[in-house]
């Protein structure tokens, strides 16, 4: 039997990429309904310049375990985006040593 703190781990992996990716279509969806942009660069280098030229976005990073969190001004939307995929891919790797965990946990189960 897979125990319940991999079930949980396994969830969460795939929760985080799901949200990641739906902030990616997010970002590709705004980008097909303004034609003015062919990439996700573009766009960024356009919010970028609409909201002040180097404002940035805001990205929130936990402080503690009970939940809460401090924000994170003026980052770069190019940096974010880069952030996103490379948390796609953390967690990517993540599911793939999870899985191998599960299968042991089936054997000895």
């Amino acid at each position: 039997m897979i125990s319940k703190e991999t079930c949980q781990k396994i969830w969460h992996c795939h929760r985080e990429i799901e949200v990641s990716n739906q902030s990616i279509e997010g970002i590709n969806e705004f980008i097909q309904k303004n034609n003015d942009y062919k990439t996700a660069n573009e766009f960024a280098r356009s919010v970028e310049n609409t909201w002040g030229g180097g404002r940035g976005v805001e990205m929130q990073v936990p402080s503690n375990e009970s939940g809460s969190s401090k924000s994170i001004y003026n980052v770069s939307p190019e940096l974010a985006l880069a952030v996103i995929k490379a948390h796609i891919a953390n967690k990517t790797a993540e599911l793939a040593e999870l899985n191998e965990i599960s299968k042991i946990e089936l054997m000895e189960g």
